[in-house]
């Protein structure tokens, strides 16, 4: 999970945007038993947006992750909370982390 968000978040080779593209245009290579592609006929109102694959990209960034751009995420214990993490997108200000509770589960 932690690799996937990162990888998410570091736009590595512009895959988060190409990925979005792909899901709105109901290609996202997910198919049900029938064949159709898995967001076919959701997300509509994702699809009649007039914002583009990369303006959404940059609205998750700001509003999920509070980042200005693209960043490698950092990740660090939470002191006094065992089995919880804190992540935080690099250079985002240290009070603003994401706190990922019992991402290990009971160790």
């Amino acid at each position: 999970m932690v690799q996937f968000l990162n990888r998410f978040l570091k736009n590595v080779q512009e895959w988060p945007v190409s990925t979005i593209e792909k899901v709105l245009k109901s290609d996202s290579g997910l198919k049900m038993d029938s064949g159709v592609d898995l967001f076919a006929n959701d997300l509509h109102t994702l699809k009649d947006s007039a914002m583009d694959a990369r303006g959404m990209f940059a609205d998750i960034v700001r509003r999920l992750f509070r980042a200005d751009a693209p960043a490698a995420l950092e990740m660090n214990s939470i002191r006094g909370a065992d089995g919880e993490l804190g992540l935080r997108v690099h250079g985002v200000r240290q009070r603003q982390k994401i706190k990922v509770t019992s991402l290990l589960g009971s160790v």
